[in-house]
């Protein structure tokens, strides 16, 4: 289970936090690399709340986001 905390929850208990979201993301990690898609669909529909129809990005899409991507990031 993920839970969401609010900034000043994190602030007062960052240590114990910052070790419990290392946890989760590891698991996650390895979740995705041990199922692949079936894992990503999962937390997206767990995380996102969604659930996308195709998981491939198209060559008109990765044109377009770079288009729009602020030369500071690429």
């Amino acid at each position: 289970m993920i839970k969401k905390i609010s900034p000043d929850e994190y602030k007062r208990n960052e240590r114990h936090i910052s070790a419990e979201i290392f946890q989760t993301v590891s698991k996650i990690l390895q979740d995705v690399k041990e199922n692949g898609d079936e894992a990503i669909r999962k937390y997206e529909r767990e995380l996102d709340h969604a659930e996308i129809s195709e998981l491939r990005i198209s060559e008109d899409e990765i044109a377009t986001a770079l288009r729009e991507v602020s030369s500071e990031y690429s």
